[in-house]
């Protein structure tokens, strides 16, 4: 078999070469130093001068076969077990690899025509073997590329400014909206009060309305505090409130707290947060 013709070939035959690996488009060339097997010498066949194989790098079987361009470039992968005869003649015939150094500047023309980007290894190689005309237009088409995201980097953060535009906007128009439904109540709040007010007094909830046959009326807390106060009620502090709790065997009394009560004009009342209490002392003292 071909592979182990290479395995067991002779000493001699091996020899240190700088191999140029790359993917199909020509790009991410790395320039690597591998221990091949001189064809001439496996086969000792004048007609394969300049063919190498990595017979340590198989692939399903498969051998890869190098043409020494100083470095080497990859030519073929050999699948079968050919003679020299049948190699060289598919090395001639082969479509898609390099036959010469002249078949790999094609491929990069083609990838430069299709606008790819060439990476900077490439493009020393070309320079190295005097590529000019195909090292001009792979400069070109990868300022041209650089340029293009340039804009569209410009475009991107252009789109970001304004959006966060936008939702600088959006939260100064919620702001706003805030204090005005505290009725002047956070002017002098930082922002953190402010929405901990809000959330407080906006919160919807469901009160007895006695003068409505005991229907339960939904409405925001900061609503219920305006309509008591409009109809006579007030909002009061009461200190040492206690209460008791335990069996009737064991009561206990807690200790005395203080209580906040937002009073109708009947004289019943609604025990009330803090926050509730301060904003109905703030529109007390506003309608006076």
């Amino acid at each position: 078999m071909f592979i182990d013709i290479l395995k067991n070939a002779e000493n001699s035959a091996k020899v240190t070469k700088e191999v140029i690996t790359y993917k199909a488009d020509g790009n991410n060339v790395k320039t690597v130093k591998k221990e091949l097997l001189s064809l001439v010498e496996v086969y000792n066949d004048n007609a394969i001068n300049g063919l190498y194989a990595d017979a340590t790098e198989q692939e399903n079987n498969g051998i890869i076969i190098y043409k020494d361009f100083a470095p080497c470039l990859e030519v073929a992968k050999i699948w079968n077990d050919p003679t020299a005869e049948q190699m060289q003649k598919a090395l001639q015939n082969y479509n898609g690899k390099m036959g010469t150094f002249s078949d790999f500047e094609n491929m990069i023309k083609k990838s430069v025509a299709e606008g790819q980007y060439i990476k900077n290894d490439v493009l020393y190689l070309l320079k190295v073997h005097g590529c000019t005309e195909t090292l001009q237009k792979a400069l070109e088409v990868k300022e041209g590329i650089k340029q293009k995201q340039i804009q569209e980097e410009a475009e991107k953060y252009a789109k970001f400014e304004t959006e966060q535009r936008k939702q600088e906007e959006e939260a100064e128009r919620k702001k706003a909206e805030k204090i005005d439904f505290l009725c002047g109540y956070a002017d002098e709040k930082t922002q953190i009060q402010t929405e901990r007010i809000y959330n407080i007094l906006s919160k919807i909830q469901g009160y007895r309305n006695s003068q409505n046959g005991g229907k339960v009326e939904y409405k925001s807390r900061k609503d219920f505090i305006i309509d008591i106060l409009s109809e006579g009620g007030k909002a009061e502090q009461k200190d040492g409130i206690v209460s008791y709790y335990g069996s009737k065997w064991d009561r206990k009394q807690s200790k005395p707290k203080t209580e906040y009560r937002l009073y109708t004009a009947e004289g019943s009342y609604y025990t009330i947060t803090k926050i509730e209490y301060d904003f109905a002392c703030f529109m007390m003292q506003k309608s006076d």
